[in-house]
């Protein structure tokens, strides 16, 4: 398990448990264990409710909303300091995949290493009904 999917899902788990004081606990199944290997049937156990979470590519996402595979394409974006100005802001691209009256929960996720992983600070955002920013925090 020496992957960069399980070295997020490690640090996803460690942070979730921490923050909440033990209140959820994450239990990893890497390589689609409960689904027979099958990343397809993960998503079908996700989207009726067997599985809780699951952390996948957008393009594998792109099966079941077709908007997710704009993400995929490797000449979106210059650099990655564009693409994550355009996606980590509430006006970029993905805000724009919901309708009018959506509640939408986003968790993103990114490839880094583990020295970065353990530096990085996400910003954690709360929104209103009508998408202002009612509570925004950073943690470490």
């Amino acid at each position: 398990m020496n992957s960069d999917w399980y070295r997020g899902a490690l640090r996803f788990k460690e942070l979730v448990e921490s923050q909440t004081g033990g209140k959820y606990r994450i239990r990893i199944y890497p390589h689609s264990q409960l689904a027979g290997g099958v990343q397809r049937t993960e998503l079908e156990m996700v989207q009726s409710g067997v599985i809780d979470l699951s952390l996948e590519s957008s393009i594998l996402l792109s099966i079941i909303e077709k908007r997710m595979s704009v993400l995929s394409l490797p000449w979106l974006f210059p650099d990655y300091r564009t693409a994550h100005a355009a996606l980590a802001s509430l006006n970029g691209p993905a805000a724009r995949m919901g309708c009018v009256g959506d509640l939408v929960h986003v968790l993103s996720w990114a490839v880094m290493s583990d020295e970065d992983a353990r530096k990085y600070a996400p910003t954690i955002v709360a929104l209103d009904e009508k998408n202002a920013i009612v509570e925004k925090e950073s943690r470490a």
